[in-house]
């Protein structure tokens, strides 16, 4: 039995070397960020995702930023809305295709307090 591992960080203001995503497929969306590409036989086993957020809450009111007033959103590209999808063996469409990457890890809706770490990978 043979254990292999992939990790990659980023830190989203480009100091991190690019990932290689040769072997992702766009779908068409605004961002597809591949979390693991890998070729050959194989089983996907899981995944464990951590994101460490530095963003400070404005200090104005939540309702003039939080989604905004009159239903226009003022926060985008948030992490979770992108869609987990899963292309084996050369798919040109997903075999498995998401809701969102928060809802994969069970962070959906952004689990805010009273128990924000509860059953969630999120820290």
């Amino acid at each position: 039995m043979y254990f292999n591992a992939k990790w990659n960080g980023d830190d989203s203001n480009g100091v991190d070397e690019p990932v290689d995503v040769s072997l992702t497929q766009d779908q068409g969306g605004d961002i597809d960020w591949p979390m693991i590409a890998v070729k050959g036989t194989g089983r996907f086993c899981g995944v464990t995702l951590h994101i460490t957020n530095f963003w400070e809450e404005p200090k104005k009111k939540p309702s003039s930023w939080w989604y905004g007033i009159g239903g226009e959103k003022t926060i985008d590209r948030w992490w979770g809305e992108g869609d987990e999808k899963f292309f084996v063996d050369g798919e040109k469409f997903p075999s498995t295709f998401g809701t969102g990457s928060e809802d994969y890890i069970g962070y959906a809706w952004s689990a805010e307090p009273p128990f924000p770490t509860c059953n969630t990978a999120y820290r």
